[in-house]
Order: C-alpha cells, then sequence, then structure tokens
C-alpha cells in the first residue's frame, strides 16, 4: 500500500511538472487571441473564437494523455486483461481509422493475425494501435501504404507491427522517439494540433502491460514500429 501510494504521488509530481511546461503554449494563444478581440484588434469573427476553442480542447487533450502516461509509468493505470483476437482487433482499428485514411490519401493493408491473441485490456490495446496508425498516416505522403502485421514469436509472445512508406525516422531521433514531447519535426506536430505524448503513451501503456516496444526504419524506405505483447 505504501509502495502504491509512493508511485502515485510521483505520477502525480511529473503531471504537474510536465503540465506546467506544456499548457503555457495554448494558454498564451488563448490569452492574445482574446485579449486581441476585446481590445479591437481582432474583429469578432467566428475564426478567432475557433482558435480559442481548438487551443482550449489541445490543453484538455495535453492534461488528458499526461495523466494516462503518469499513471502507466508509476504501474498504477487499472488494466482489465483478457484474452483479445488480434485479427478482429487488427480490422477494427482499419475500419475506425477509415476516414482518417481517406483523407490523407493513404491506403491500409492487415497482414496476418487470425489465430493469434493477446493478453491484455482491451481498450488499452486499441489506444496503443490506434496512436500507432494515427502517427503512421501523419508521416505517409498521399499515395503511400499503412500495413498493420501479426506474428507468433513462438516464445509467448504476439508482435503487432505498424509499418509506413514515409520518409523514415532520423537516426539521431530513434533512440528518443518515445519520450515524453520529443518530436522530430515540431511544426508538422503542432500543426496537426497533438498533445507530443502519443509515443510516450504507446511505451507507457505497453509496458504496463509486460510488453515491448521499438522503432526502427524500414530497409526499404519508412518506419516500422513493432509492439510485443504477452500472448493468450
Amino acid at each position: 500500500m505504501a509502495a502504491d501510494l509512493e508511485a502515485a504521488e510521483e505520477a502525480r509530481r511529473r503531471l504537474f511538472q510536465d503540465a506546467a511546461h506544456e499548457l503555457k503554449t495554448p494558454l498564451a494563444v488563448i490569452e492574445a487571441t482574446t485579449t486581441a478581440v476585446i481590445d479591437g484588434v481582432y474583429a469578432h469573427e467566428d475564426r478567432h473564437l475557433e482558435t480559442v476553442r481548438d487551443q482550449a480542447r489541445l490543453l484538455s487533450r495535453i492534461v488528458d494523455d499526461l495523466r494516462t502516461v503518469s499513471l502507466a509509468e508509476a504501474g498504477v493505470l487499472p488494466l482489465r486483461r483478457q484474452a483479445l483476437g488480434v485479427a478482429p482487433l487488427l480490422e477494427s482499428v482499419a475500419r475506425d481509422m477509415g476516414a482518417r485514411v481517406g483523407d490523407a490519401g493513404v491506403s491500409i493493408a492487415i497482414e496476418g493475425g487470425p489465430g493469434l491473441a493477446v493478453h491484455g485490456d482491451p481498450d488499452r490495446v486499441r489506444q496503443v494501435l490506434m496512436a500507432l496508425v494515427d502517427n503512421a498516416i501523419r508521416h505517409t505522403p498521399a499515395g503511400g501504404r499503412v500495413r498493420l502485421e501479426a506474428r507468433d514469436t513462438g516464445h509467448g509472445r504476439i508482435v503487432i507491427a505498424v509499418a509506413d512508406t514515409g520518409p523514415g525516422i532520423a537516426e539521431a531521433d530513434l533512440p528518443h522517439v518515445f519520450e515524453r514531447f520529443y518530436q522530430a519535426d515540431p511544426a508538422r506536430d503542432r500543426a496537426s494540433a497533438t498533445s507530443g505524448l502519443g509515443l510516450a503513451i504507446v511505451r507507457a501503456l505497453v509496458e504496463a502491460h509486460g510488453g515491448h516496444v521499438r522503432a526502427a526504419n524500414e530497409a526499404a524506405g519508412g518506419a516500422r514500429f513493432e509492439v510485443e505483447l504477452p500472448a493468450a
């Protein structure tokens, strides 16, 4: 009990520390925009209200993501573990990301999965895969492809991979892609209004399941993320 309380307290400390740093930018945008409207510098137009709304949503996303990462890293995030069929899981993720895929002009394909199952929380495992697919879509040019793959290692582990045909990851960035708020291309991530925590959440959730995640570049080009989870 004491160890759990200490871990939770450490999670809260890191949450507040990171929040204090990352919330400054959207708060500054909200303050500047509302001040300009009040002072008459900006007209009372919907686009300025939309800016405030979008930044408020980003604030909420950052706080939610920080909380998830902090609790998972502290080992106190509740998980409802059960057997999850890999094939239906991948099909569901691909289907639900259909609109994003269509808007980006890329295709998505599934390779492997039938007969495989992992042991994990259905919502959290799904969250991991959705984040990886979203990341792949954002870094794949129109006409490219995102692949979802699954295989059995033969050692009680299942590997689920998300690969893309984008530019890949700079070698200098590879060791850091799962760190909180690390952005290899800050301008692109700001433009897409991400919290900067997507891959940090992926690592925290996978490790909370007793798994591992790794990133690499494909020999033929593009990035590849592999999630290894306990087989069910």
